[in-house]
């Protein structure tokens, strides 16, 4: 057993260190989910800067948001909980009540006992064995996912294949992601239970336009004709949000040559910088996939509580008391033969991405 395992409800949980213990995660088997991590404070105090229960038992209520968990077999949303392949219409189990799919369905990845593959003081490698029409989705998938802390970063790393495919024409569909909601506060006192604070900045110019149910259209926008969706400025969380209206739940665009963007994933690119005057932590966030949703936590179901490190005492999430930047390819992929690419793996073929969130402060 590795020495950083410990038993977590009814499954294991990791603890894992940089070399200077500057960073400290927690990662459990059950939906290789990220529980905990800490980071110094300008202060030089830990702060849990994501969101997440205290007990096992919370990871398992129906009103859990993913809250750090991994999402698949394919994150986001597909249309009508469909898809079509090699002349063959694959019906997914549907649990959206206008009809699409969600996170890969009622029990995706992030509700799955992933097993270990190896671990050290600073790593962990998880893996997961999707069979053939779970949730509907076609093919065995094999997948791993690797968790490590090093220097100042988070670092996680995917990778699937799929497994005892008869013929070279067999091939599914897959979308990976890390859930984590991120409030660079530590959700401290009551200045730090929202992201409200945050001064947050991207290095990208365009998202995908939906319809009602946040379903792409197909269309690509550029922000500067929507000054709304534009964070290509630092600027202040808060003024955003009261500008949108509604929060943001939307699919930033990273790679220019989308046609092009293969299964086997891209470049690792600095996407995004987010900093809590609070704490003076930044964190930067670095991917290698095509988009990633910036979701702003617009809902939250009542009573959903978390620990605060630094009190220990459990506290009520509130709308928008967190942030989440979730590496993807694009919502709906499957449906829009343009992006299908990105998604379509293939027999022969392994699919990667990296995700990187470094921290430091100012």
């Amino acid at each position: 057993m590795a020495s950083n395992r410990e038993t977590f409800g009814e499954t294991f949980l990791y603890t894992l260190s940089n070399q200077d213990e500057s960073i400290i995660a927690k990662v459990m088997e059950f939906g290789a989910t990220i529980t905990q991590l800490k980071v110094k404070d300008k202060n030089g105090v830990f702060r849990d800067i994501v969101l997440g229960f205290d007990n096992f038992e919370g990871y398992l209520r129906k009103e859990n948001p993913y809250f750090g968990a991994t999402v698949g077999r394919f994150a986001n949303r597909i249309a009508k909980s469909s898809f079509d392949l090699n002349g063959r219409q694959y019906k997914l189990n549907s649990n959206e009540s206008n009809g699409n799919t969600l996170h890969g369905g009622f029990e995706g990845f992030s509700h799955k006992n992933w097993t270990h593959v190896s671990s050290r003081n600073d790593s962990v490698e998880l893996q997961l064995l999707s069979m053939n029409e779970d949730e509907g989705f076609p093919g065995t998938v094999k997948v791993n996912v690797k968790f490590s802390v090093a220097e100042n970063s988070l670092i996680i790393e995917y990778k699937a294949s799929l497994i005892n495919f008869d013929n070279e024409q067999l091939c599914t569909v897959i979308n990976l992601t890390n859930h984590s909601y991120f409030n660079l506060n530590g959700f401290c006192n009551t200045d730090g239970n929202t992201v409200f604070n945050h001064e947050i900045i991207f290095n990208t110019s365009q998202y995908l336009e939906t319809d009602e149910y946040q379903i792409p259209t197909g269309n690509v926008l550029n922000v500067h004709d929507y000054p709304h969706m534009d964070f290509t400025n630092k600027c202040l969380l808060k003024n955003k949000i009261t500008e949108r209206g509604k929060g943001f739940d939307d699919c930033y665009v990273i790679e220019n040559d989308i046609k092009n963007y293969k299964i086997t994933g891209g470049e690792l690119k600095l996407i995004a910088r987010v900093h809590s005057p609070l704490t003076g932590i930044t964190m930067e966030y670095f991917t290698t996939e095509p988009g990633f949703q910036f979701y702003t936590m617009n809902k939250i179901a009542e009573n959903i509580t978390t620990k605060v490190t630094q009190t220990d005492l459990p506290q009520t999430i509130n709308k928008h008391s967190g942030l989440c930047l979730e590496s993807q390819r694009f919502p709906n992929a499957c449906n829009e033969n343009e992006w299908k690419p990105q998604c379509l793996l293939a027999g022969n073929e392994t699919y990667k991405q990296k995700t990187v969130y470094r921290f430091s402060l100012q």
